[in-house]
């Protein structure tokens, strides 16, 4: 492992620890072994340290969910897990980051867009993988992905400000698949 690993490891751990927003270079340094001043060989600045650990934290996201993408199960059952794990993840993120206070979000906006447009890049290519060969050709992939694009976005949010029960999520999910694979009934 790298100096840039070490401190990145020792930075998630500090942001976990404290939260983004209460997070001196001092307490990330003090978990890496290395002094404040020494951590600005490697990153310029609190900020730059924080956008290369949430990217670090959005490639193992995108880790975990490439190795279920590829399990054999039916499509319902992996589409009900995909958006289990993405929500649960994403919950633990922003409560591990303390970033449910709306202050911690918009003090690191630009961070969290930049490196949110990546995360959306990478679910669209996830998306493709896990619905590939699945659906008719009729179907608009790319409306269904901004779709349940959106989708996680809802749950998400009403996830970290509701306070929903598991059972809650888990009702809500089977209802989406359901739609999402059988249309919406009219009368």
């Amino acid at each position: 492992m790298d100096k840039k690993d070490i401190i990145i490891d020792a930075a998630k751990k500090a942001f976990r620890q404290y939260g983004i927003f209460k997070t001196t270079l001092e307490d990330i340094g003090y978990k890496c072994g290395m002094k404040k001043n020494s951590l600005y060989y490697y990153y310029k600045n609190k900020d730059e340290l924080l956008r290369a650990v949430t990217h670090s934290e959005y490639c193992d996201f995108i880790e975990m969910q490439l190795e279920f993408v590829k399990t054999e199960l039916p499509i319902k059952e992996k589409m009900k897990k995909y958006f289990l794990f993405r929500l649960a993840e994403s919950v633990k993120f922003f409560t591990d980051y303390d970033l449910i206070k709306m202050e911690n979000q918009l003090a690191y906006h630009n961070i969290f867009h930049e490196e949110g447009d990546f995360l959306i890049g990478e679910e669209l290519r996830i998306l493709n993988l896990l619905l590939e060969g699945k659906l008719d050709s009729t179907t608009d992939m790319d409306s269904l992905i901004m779709m349940i694009t959106s989708i996680n976005q809802g749950l998400l949010y009403k996830q970290l400000f509701m306070n929903r029960s598991e059972s809650d999520v888990n009702a809500e999910i089977d209802s989406i698949i359901h739609i999402l694979f059988n249309g919406i009934k009219t009368i």
